[in-house]
């Protein structure tokens, strides 16, 4: 049916690019490298990345979009891993790459149709990411993002709103049986500050809960000396309606990111923890430009938790030129001990920064070069 649905709107994009008022494409490719024990996840995969979206302005009313990925193909393995004999899932390259549509939907302005002028009324269906406002969202590393409940859904999502002051945010996706799941989000801001409340119940993908959570958040942005220091600030909080017994049901984070002399240092301090680990992650994250075209990225993770045997989980170095929309990247990651993993064998606290986000696996150290272009 998602298969049907899909082929359906792209024939749909197809026939309005004929007759649409104004056709957008935006993409990037993007390839990295990684030298060092274990580096790549999957053997030999290619660690490359192209995107490609079209926009297409329909009537001025609707808006259709297509976003279309090339990436490595995976299949997943089952076998035995050989230290615990617990059945073990991995994934292992095809040796193909393939295009897939990574979302596809389209939007109506039922504002500008019905000459609501100052409203925000709009709808929109098909696939993709559904999420809530993230407000919160300041620094780097981001773990002040508490509520990480992205996910790409087929759904149809309803927006209403004042502009500038509220806005409402419904998403509903098809569930089992007669269930309807999805998410309701409500922003609200003055001045600098920005605050949302949400609640979201079994949106496919949301970690670390998959059903009934409730939260908020809040965001502050402000330049503070024109032209010399500007400040943002944002926190998360969330509460698993359904944790089970003996797992963390409350999560939160803030982070705080300074810029200072027009861009020409950025500075992001962020932090996460949850009930059953009050202190769990620290993150620091540095951006240096003494000029337009190149600059220095630091970030370090710090687990502070007792279940990381090393506080150092993660730490990355890199040097970029910026050359019009394209960056080359040269830099080197390091880890310091085992990293703490999840039931998948994912880094728990962090695994990569700027080395590419295909480069994940390493045993240790690794240095990685990488390049990319935005258009």
């Amino acid at each position: 049916m998602r298969k049907l649905f899909l082929v359906t709107l792209v024939l749909f994009v197809a026939a309005g690019m004929v007759a649409a008022q104004e056709v957008t494409i935006t993409g990037g490719v993007q390839q990295a490298w990684g030298f060092g024990d274990n580096v790549y996840s999957a053997g030999d995969a290619p660690a490359g990345d192209i995107d490609l979206d079209f926009s297409v302005d329909i009537d001025g009313v609707n808006t259709a979009v297509i976003k279309l990925e090339n990436g490595p193909a995976f299949v997943d393995i089952v076998g035995l891993d050989a230290n615990t004999d617990a059945t073990k899932t991995t994934a292992d390259f095809t040796g193909e790459a393939l295009v897939e549509i990574d979302e596809a939907y389209f939007d109506t302005d039922l504002a500008t149709a019905l000459g609501l002028e100052g409203l925000i009324v709009q709808t929109r269906v098909g696939y993709w990411e559904a999420d809530i406002f993230d407000v919160s969202t300041v620094t780097g590393l981001e773990f002040e993002d508490a509520a990480g409940v992205g996910a790409e859904v087929q759904a149809l999502q309803f927006e209403a709103g004042v502009t500038d002051l509220v806005k409402a945010r419904f998403v509903v996706v098809p569930g089992e049986a007669d269930a309807l799941n999805g998410l309701i989000a409500i922003k609200g801001g003055y001045g600098p500050i920005e605050v949302e409340v949400f609640y979201v119940d079994a949106l496919d993908g949301s970690a670390p809960a998959d059903e009934g959570l409730v939260g908020g958040g809040i965001g502050f942005s402000q330049e503070l000396v024109p032209g010399t220091v500007d400040l943002s600030a944002g926190g998360d909080v969330w509460f698993d309606l359904d944790a089970a017994s003996g797992a963390s049901d409350l999560f939160y984070g803030v982070g705080v990111s300074a810029g200072l002399l027009d861009g020409l240092s950025t500075v992001g301090i962020s932090f996460g923890g949850q009930s059953e680990y009050p202190a769990d992650a620290l993150g620091f994250d540095v951006n240096l430009a003494p000029v337009e075209f190149a600059g220095l990225d630091v970030a370090v993770a710090l687990g502070i938790d007792d279940r990381y045997t090393e506080t150092l989980q993660y730490s990355e170095f890199s040097f970029y030129l910026v050359a019009g929309a394209a960056t080359f990247r040269v830099g080197y990651a390091f880890y310091d001990g085992p990293k703490v993993t999840d039931e998948d064998g994912d880094a728990l606290l962090y695994s990569d920064y700027k080395a590419g986000l295909f480069i994940a696996e390493a045993d240790s150290g690794f240095a990685f070069f990488n390049t990319e272009i935005e258009f």
